[in-house]
């Protein structure tokens, strides 16, 4: 019998409730986290994230550790606090975490910054990429 561990298909939505958990992130961000996406004249400071690259092997021993890969996106007016925000996600998300009884580790496995320029103004865009295990 193949056992099958729990799939993180919502682990987005787990890393987003970790950052909501800290106040200073919260503080920030108001609140404003967007799966995917954001609309373009979405105001203020704000956090996008998504699932890429998810995969669980299968042995003859039965279903290995799945993992995917989770993009965080620091994304504000400001360069400076886009900045801040980034490193705050990094150490919030660094590491080991546990939630509703599954255990999970998050590594940086990369990062790149951009500016989007449009009719509304600019936009700092910080991305993490994080593996999860």
């Amino acid at each position: 019998m193949i056992t099958t561990p729990k799939p993180k298909f919502k682990i987005t939505t787990d890393l987003k409730n970790i950052l909501l958990e800290d106040q200073e992130i919260a503080d920030i961000i108001e609140g404003r986290t967007f799966p995917v996406f954001a609309e373009e004249d979405t105001a203020g400071t704000f956090i996008t994230y998504q699932r890429d690259k998810y995969s669980a092997p299968l042995s003859k021993m039965g279903a290995g550790n799945d993992s995917c890969f989770v993009f965080i996106t620091a994304v504000s007016d400001d360069y400076d606090i886009s900045q801040d925000l980034a490193e705050k996600i990094y150490y919030v998300l660094f590491g080991e975490h546990k939630i509703n009884g599954v255990s999970f580790d998050a590594s940086l496995e990369d990062s790149t910054e951009d500016c989007v320029v449009s009719e509304s103004g600019k936009k700092y865009l910080q991305t993490l990429l994080f593996k999860i295990e």
